[in-house]
């Protein structure tokens, strides 16, 4: 994530910045790890001056408005404050977001699917009852308490935005709908329906608020990340998770051919072995000429 927090609220987050760093530097001795740790709290709590308090959330179970803004922030805050390079910037993006993807597949296998959506109420979300009440679904639930489920999979529809419409024009495009709902409450299609209208290439390519809706915050689990996170598990040689990957080459074959020569090109034994394998699992099922190309990669 190469993109300079300043855009967003310009000098103003940029001292936030340097403030988090002096901080974090003040904290308690405890090395590299935990100054990392204190610092990225404190963006944390920090994004939340602008989505959290500057706007918030109108339907209480829309929590992704709050969290999942401030937990996509935190990493641009924390990177500026270090004044890491760009190169540094996208490494440390990619170690978070490859820790982060294992947090929330872990949750989302160990809970129930109805807590796993973003959007509870769907096309319910936001209507009040004639007494001005509103219903907050599974509010008493008590495993919701420990859930990051809108920490964490509001952070991945932010970086699946991200990845479709820049990072940087989506910085900009945050400061743009700050200002515009400054003081107000919203809701998820405020924020996805002026996005929309500020980048209409995406319609062009199938992402209406429809789309958007169905495959990110009215259903249980996660789309379209899969590959990214297979992508880091290889980048990083995370052997723990090759299973994710041998999964993925499987049972998504017009995908994975990409990742193929991921998997070559890095030179380890262990993951050419597995795209040998992968290949043996699938090469009677899989498209001719996708076999080809994957074919002259690995043998």
């Amino acid at each position: 994530m190469n993109c300079s927090v300043s855009s967003l609220k310009e000098d103003h987050m940029e001292a936030c910045a340097y403030s988090v760093l002096d901080v974090a530097e003040g904290g308690p001795a405890g090395g590299v790890a935990d100054r990392s740790v204190l610092g990225s709290r404190l963006c944390h709590e920090l994004a939340h001056s602008w989505f959290g308090l500057a706007i918030g959330a109108r339907d209480w179970t829309e929590e992704w408005i709050s969290e999942g803004f401030a937990t996509y922030l935190e990493d641009v805050i924390w990177a500026k404050a270090q004044q890491l390079l760009p190169v540094e910037m996208e490494e440390q993006a990619q170690l978070k977001a490859l820790l982060r993807w294992r947090r929330l597949s872990d949750e989302l296998q160990h809970s129930q699917e109805e807590l796993q959506i973003l959007r509870p109420n769907m096309e319910k979300t936001g209507e009040v009852s004639e007494c001005g009440a509103s219903l907050v679904k599974h509010a008493l639930n008590p495993d919701k308490t420990f859930m990051q489920v809108h920490y964490l999979k509001g952070y991945f529809l932010l970086t699946f935005l991200a990845s479709e419409v820049g990072e940087c024009q989506l910085i900009h495009f945050f400061r743009q709908f700050v200002m515009k709902y400054h003081g107000q409450l919203i809701l998820s299609q405020d924020f996805l329906q002026m996005l929309l209208d500020t980048f209409p290439d995406m319609l062009k390519r199938g992402l209406t608020l429809t789309a958007i809706y169905a495959d990110w915050m009215d259903r249980p689990g996660i789309p379209k990340v899969r590959h990214r996170w297979c992508e880091l598990v290889v980048k990083h040689g995370h052997s723990q998770a090759y299973q994710d990957v041998q999964h993925f080459l499987v049972h998504d074959q017009a995908m994975g051919v990409y990742l193929y020569g991921e998997l070559m090109v890095q030179e380890k034994a262990e993951q050419q072995a597995l795209a040998r394998r992968c290949l043996s699992l699938v090469q009677e099922e899989m498209d001719q000429s996708a076999r080809r190309v994957v074919e002259e990669m690995i043998l």
